[in-house]
């Protein structure tokens, strides 16, 4: 046995469909947001006080000092850090 709807309901049936599969799509991208948030948040608390790292910042600033030709250069900050 076979229902046929009036083709307006079959249009509300979609749209309802639709909007459903919409929102699954938002909710697992929000999801996915905060996932990466989270772990880039969990990798800079772990990297933050790592003297490797600090290092690592140090050459970097060493390196574009030298390739902007500045004289002068503090890194204090960065080692008090």
């Amino acid at each position: 046995m076979d229902i046929t709807f009036p083709k307006a309901i079959q249009a509300l049936f979609a749209r309802e469909l639709e909007a459903n599969l919409r929102a699954k799509i938002e909710l697992e991208n929000a999801r996915t947001i905060i996932a990466t948030t989270r772990a880039l948040k969990n990798a800079a608390a772990i990297i933050k006080d790592d003297k490797e790292m600090k290092f690592l910042q140090v050459m970097e600033l060493l390196q574009n000092a030298v390739k902007t030709g500045k004289n002068t250069l503090n890194v204090s900050e960065i080692l008090a850090e």
